[in-house]
């Protein structure tokens, strides 16, 4: 699949100097040691191919030329046996066609102030909005 070209078409609705951040999801517990079988946003699914939780697609179109930027977990080969495989930078560059891949925990913690715009079919508010990265 073309997931390049369906990023393009999305920065074409995309206002200039907007940016657009997608989550992947998290897995959600069952109970203290069990999680209900995870589904990827299909938004974020559709924009890159990858299916794996704790992951965020920016794009960004404040700067020229647009520029995508796909955040993943660092893969940690002791916790396989309990989290599962996790995909490397070099698997989500090929999956995704996105050249710019960090991890996530690489983001500097603290609040980020995000200003959440109408969008057809869906109703946010128009104030702003905080975002905590830990």
């Amino acid at each position: 699949m073309n997931f390049e070209a369906r990023r393009k078409k999305v920065y074409e609705s995309m206002d200039k100097n907007s940016v657009a951040i997608l989550f992947s999801g998290i897995e959600m517990h069952i109970s203290a040691d069990s999680y209900e079988l995870f589904q990827s946003n299909r938004n974020f699914y559709y924009l890159t191919g990858l299916r794996r939780e704790k992951m965020a697609l920016v794009l960004d179109k404040s700067i020229e030329p647009v520029q995508s930027i796909l955040f993943i977990e660092e893969a940690e080969p002791l916790m396989v046996r309990w989290t599962g495989k996790r995909v490397s930078k070099e698997e989500a560059k090929e999956i995704s066609g996105i050249d710019d891949i960090r991890y996530i925990a690489d983001l500097d913690a603290g609040e980020y102030y995000v200003e959440l715009l109408p969008i057809s079919g869906y109703k946010v508010p128009r104030n702003e909005t905080k975002v905590r990265v830990k």
